[in-house]
């Protein structure tokens, strides 16, 4: 830990001598020693020789390595996980948590942030559009981060073969030659998946049903997954009533509410009558989808309620 404590140190150092020599710039570092100081053993003290004189730094190494340590977690807390690659078989939900996860790295590059950023669209690549529609930064962009369109078709091109490399189920050139934009890529994966938004694939919604040992709350997060999947998109390519939506569709409330009771029908057919019966008076002011946690808490002793009734029913015919 010493040992650790005394690298950390000289990090500190460092800075101290780059402020010292900011304030005085004439100043010289000839000459740097470090020793323990005899009152704590965590401490170490550096004596730096100038032009002018002497100065004695001391920095306690327990609380600098404390300090790294911290800075060190906080940077792998903001870390993505490790990106991973796609494979033949996949549904909505891993296809969406892999492609968030691989534009967060992504967007950790700030040469890669700026393809990244909704409405940013490139030319296909072409022995005609070698540049691919983009152009040099003007003077309206700080000098030292202004780029040329060349150095913009590398880092891009990077950008693309990094998502090419773990998308190996589908052609290369697809992501790198002809994709124009980031939404584009997405919508090339989707398409190959069959996940593409259509009319038609809204009518599925239908085949929805609780599988044989399928949780309650499994069910519950495959209608909404499906149900968010198939919201307009502004840059889809569905219409409403002919006319294409201007601005991405939000899951509003009563879709909310729609979902929640087609998951409560889905479990068991007189589901929502007891709901409604038992939640009577929250229902009064609160939505069907804001006490959703309170039912699916309660979800095992609705399910016993409805089998002792039918089987109450039963005897009672017999």
């Amino acid at each position: 830990m010493f040992l650790i404590g005394v690298v950390a140190a000289f990090v500190e150092l460092i800075v101290l001598i780059n402020v010292l020599n900011v304030n005085s710039p004439t100043e010289t570092v000839k000459s740097c020693n470090f020793s323990r100081t005899k009152t704590r053993s965590n401490d170490i003290a550096f004596t730096c020789g100038y032009n002018s004189g002497k100065e004695q730094f001391v920095v306690d190494t327990a609380t600098t390595v404390a300090k790294y340590n911290d800075s060190f977690r906080m940077a792998a807390q903001m870390r993505a996980p490790k990106q991973w690659s796609l494979t033949k078989q996949e549904t909505i939900t891993s296809f969406e948590a892999w492609r968030q996860n691989l534009q967060y790295t992504l967007s950790l590059d700030q040469n890669f942030a700026p393809f990244l950023v909704d409405g940013f669209s490139w030319q296909k690549k072409s022995a005609t559009t070698p540049l691919r529609g983009l152009a040099d930064d003007g003077n309206d962009v700080a000098e030292a981060q202004r780029r040329t369109a060349a150095q913009k078709i590398t880092q891009l091109e990077l950008m693309l073969g990094q998502i090419a490399n773990f998308c190996p189920v589908i052609s290369r050139n697809t992501i790198v030659k002809n994709s124009t934009s980031i939404s584009c890529i997405w919508q090339s994966i989707r398409l190959h998946y069959g996940f593409q938004s259509t009319g038609a694939h809204f009518i599925d919604f239908n085949s929805i049903k609780l599988e044989p040992g399928e949780r309650p709350e499994d069910l519950f997060q495959r209608l909404q997954s499906f149900v968010e999947d198939n919201l307009l998109r502004a840059d889809g390519s569905i219409r409403h009533y002919g006319v294409m939506p201007t601005e991405d569709e939000e899951l509003s409330p009563s879709l909310e509410n729609f979902i929640v009771l087609t998951w409560l029908r889905l479990i068991h057919k007189d589901l929502p009558s007891l709901v409604k019966q038992r939640y009577g008076t929250e229902l009064r002011s609160q939505t069907l989808a804001s006490i959703k946690p309170e039912i699916s808490q309660a979800m095992e002793s609705l399910l016993e309620e409805i089998t002792s009734a039918t089987e109450a029913k039963v005897l009672r015919t017999a």
